[in-house]
Order: C-alpha cells, then sequence, then structure tokens
C-alpha cells in the first residue's frame, strides 16, 4: 500500500486539536469516487475523451495516498481496477 506524510490539503476535525489525537496511531486514509465509468461529463473542455478521464482521475486518486482506494462504476470492473492500480490489491467488483 502506498505510504507517505499526509497532504496538507486533506484537513480534517482532528487537525490542531488534542482532544482527537490518534495518540501515535497511523491514521487509515480511504479514499472514495463513483467514476462514472471514467466517461466526460457535459462540462469537460472539447476534445476530452476516456482516456483523459481515467488519467485525470488516477492522478487524483493516487495523490491522495490513501491507504484504501474505494470506486463505483468501474469500466471494466477489477480488471480495469488491477491495470489502474497496480499498487493496490483489488477486492472485488460489480457494475
Amino acid at each position: 500500500f502506498p505510504s507517505g506524510p499526509p497532504h496538507a490539503d486533506a484537513a480534517s476535525p482532528k487537525d490542531g486539536d488534542p482532544d482527537h489525537s490518534l495518540g501515535g496511531a497511523k491514521e487509515l486514509v480511504v479514499a472514495s469516487m463513483n467514476i462514472a465509468a471514467c466517461q466526460p461529463s457535459q462540462s469537460a473542455p472539447p476534445g476530452w475523451n476516456e482516456s483523459n478521464s481515467t488519467a485525470a482521475l488516477r492522478g487524483i486518486l493516487l495523490g491522495l495516498d490513501a491507504d484504501v482506494i474505494a470506486l463505483q462504476e468501474c469500466p471494466g470492473g477489477a480488471r480495469w481496477a488491477r491495470d489502474h492500480f497496480p499498487g493496490y490489491r483489488v477486492l472485488g467488483a460489480t457494475y
């Protein structure tokens, strides 16, 4: 699983609050997203395609350095997830 320091833009209610301290325990980072089969939205720029969407979504999700990535509506299900997130173990897929 990817590891590293938390990202500065990933603020949470416990930041700076000693009452929400993890007491030295590692924080579990979970990213969840409905990727809508990587189809471009109506607000996408002209010429934007599934390949652009896939690359952008992959970059965003990997940039979060999450311990768990939960995706909904993956085009190609588990095989797609394995191909695009090789550092993660795929537990299953339905679509």
